[in-house]
């Protein structure tokens, strides 16, 4: 048989509050963007760069 009722952790009743992760303050939330920002630009980069490789390639054996 399951046991439906939740546990309760504390003396006033909270649950699982021991467990919750900790809030993202913005400076880390504003460093993991701009950590995915140089990221996508040197994605990017990558790809125009190879683009630009080929198409040279292309043309000095046109």
């Amino acid at each position: 048989m399951v046991n439906t009722q939740m546990e309760t952790k504390g003396s006033k009743g909270s649950f699982n509050s021991q467990h919750d992760p900790p809030h993202p303050t913005v400076s880390t939330q504003d460093d993991s963007l701009i950590g995915t920002l140089i990221s996508v630009f040197g994605v990017g980069l990558f790809i125009v760069l190879s683009w630009l490789a080929v198409f040279l390639l292309y043309l000095s054996r046109g």
